[in-house]
């Protein structure tokens, strides 16, 4: 697991297999989001296990973002699980992945989470972090 943070910030919690992308996931955020700290973790288990390591719910991530194929627990089943449980109700969860399948698609808009499809370039994934961190920002409240 890695982790950065200093007063003041908000914790992202990112869940991705490829070490490549959590590399550059990590950059990006140090590199432009100095608000953000950053976790990354290898698949949905470790998710649940930082979330339930969690006593108060304010210290709960501003978003957590999940690749789908990853081992152990995937996205999806991570997405079911978080979903299913009433802490989570207000925890903001994306979906930032390579498949295209509709099946994965429907899943995460029965939940009402944003799929986003990973880029090939370092500036369009730049962008595609940039989008998911707004996501932060977005109120739960009418």
């Amino acid at each position: 697991m890695m982790k950065t943070k200093t007063p003041k910030q908000r914790t992202i919690l990112w869940a991705d297999d490829d070490p490549d992308d959590r590399h550059i996931i990590c950059d990006i955020v140090a590199a432009h989001y100095s608000n953000y700290a950053l976790t990354c973790v290898e698949d949905g288990s470790e998710v649940l296990r930082f979330l339930h390591n969690i006593k108060d719910t304010a210290d709960l991530p501003c978003l957590v973002v999940l690749d789908i194929n990853m081992p152990k627990l995937t996205g999806l089943e991570t997405l079911e699980r978080i979903k299913g449980d009433e802490r989570y109700k207000d925890l903001k969860v994306a979906v930032f992945t390579t498949s295209s399948s509709k099946q994965d698609r429907q899943v995460c808009e029965r939940h009402g989470v944003p799929m986003a499809t990973k880029p090939y370039s370092y500036s369009d994934f730049k962008h595609a972090v940039a989008e998911m961190l707004q996501l932060c920002h977005v109120s739960n409240t009418i």
